[in-house]
């Protein structure tokens, strides 16, 4: 018969033995969890670029929020933060997307990613007719990432800005900038035909648009005449005299609904 202290190492080692292999199983079912989650995370944003790619715009940013949700520090987290601005540019929710590039620009350490971000941002201001905040990031883009893929589109949106604000004079000179400085680029020819045409700008006759709107009301076409297109001032003088006519003879005997239609159509 065995002492009692044999016993008792007998015990200790079963018990030390338990644990030793619990804490095995353990390990080993937490490493299969987290690949079940790596890939699960991988399906997940598969799925959320299938639905960008099919312009399924409000669907992937659902799914995008989600994978950041569960994976905010992830490898592709920028990444992935960037395709949501994307998504919600598609969906006209500007603020939103300025909300999340703007974030991109502060707090990513990718170079191509940050420049991205600013480049569409810009798109947004641009978007929105706000022409000066939208410069100011076409601007950076095209000075602080003169290497990078997007310089020279950036600074032909910054010219367009200035023409869409009839701009002429900086316009010229942006486009001239984007000929001189980016002369690989295959936009650097048409950057110059642009600046010259966009300094012939400034001698581009103007007219009054609120005497244009006096004229037409004394006499239908007379603005438009005015404004140097008389064949459009001929034509909108006769059919607004027909209408007007007709309308009178449709009065005149008691056709009310008549002269009404062609009386609204006349004004």
């Amino acid at each position: 018969m065995g002492s009692p202290m044999h016993g008792s190492r007998t015990i200790d080692a079963l018990v030390i033995g338990a644990i030793v292999l619990s804490h095995a199983c353990a390990t080993g079912s937490a490493r299969a969890q987290d690949t079940a989650t790596t890939l699960s995370a991988l399906e997940q944003l598969s799925f959320a670029d299938q639905l960008f790619a099919e312009e399924e715009f409000d669907l992937s940013v659902l799914e995008y929020r989600r994978f950041l949700f569960f994976h905010p520090v992830d490898s592709v987290s920028d990444r992935v933060r960037y395709r949501l601005g994307l998504c919600l540019m598609g969906l006209e929710r500007w603020d939103a997307a300025q909300t999340v590039f703007g974030q991109l620009v502060e707090t990513s350490g990718e170079c191509r990613l940050v420049e991205a971000a600013l480049f569409s941002s810009g798109a947004c201001y641009d978007r929105q007719g706000e022409g000066t905040a939208a410069r100011l990031r076409y601007r950076s883009v095209a000075r602080e990432f003169p290497e990078g893929g997007l310089a020279d589109d950036a600074q032909l949106m910054l010219a367009l800005t200035y023409v869409d604000d009839q701009c002429w004079l900086d316009a010229a000179t942006e486009f001239g900038i984007l000929a001189r400085e980016f002369r690989r680029s295959p936009l650097a020819q048409v950057a110059a035909r642009l600046a010259t045409e966009s300094a012939k700008g400034i001698d581009l006759p103007h007219r009054s648009v609120r005497m244009a709107g006096v004229l037409s009301a004394v006499l239908p076409g007379a603005g438009q005449a005015w404004c140097g297109r008389p064949a459009d001032g001929f034509f909108s003088l006769l059919f607004t005299s027909t209408f007007s006519a007709l309308a009178i003879q449709s009065y005149r005997h008691d056709r009310e609904s008549s002269a009404c239609l062609l009386g609204a159509l006349g004004l």
